[in-house]
């Protein structure tokens, strides 16, 4: 196989690969303050929102049964993830509080 073939299929393959959305901290990182992670918590809550409305927008467009709209949205991987980071900052932020 043409080497130059192989290099290509393995930069498209790596630039295909998502970014990591919630990368992980070090050891030598500083700990976020309370105010970064409210910001964030508030970003994320507002960006699960406007996702959640988009799919309850593209079910009204398809005309599909409210129901099945509900049971998209709970099903629904990312909104998933993002309730369970939301949870873990809300849960981080109490522990700042006490």
């Amino acid at each position: 196989m043409n080497p130059t073939r192989v290099q290509a299929k393995g930069n498209l393959e790596a630039s295909m690969q998502a970014p990591t959305l919630f990368p992980t901290m070090t050891q030598s990182d500083p700990a976020p303050s309370r105010q970064e992670l409210e910001s964030t918590h508030k970003e994320l809550s507002d960006y699960r929102d406007r996702l959640a409305a988009d799919v309850l927008a593209m079910g009204r467009k398809l005309k599909l049964p409210r129901p099945m709209v509900e049971q998209n949205i709970a099903q629904h991987d990312e909104l998933n993830r993002l309730d369970g980071v939301l949870r873990q900052l809300e849960a981080q932020i109490r522990t700042m509080a006490d």
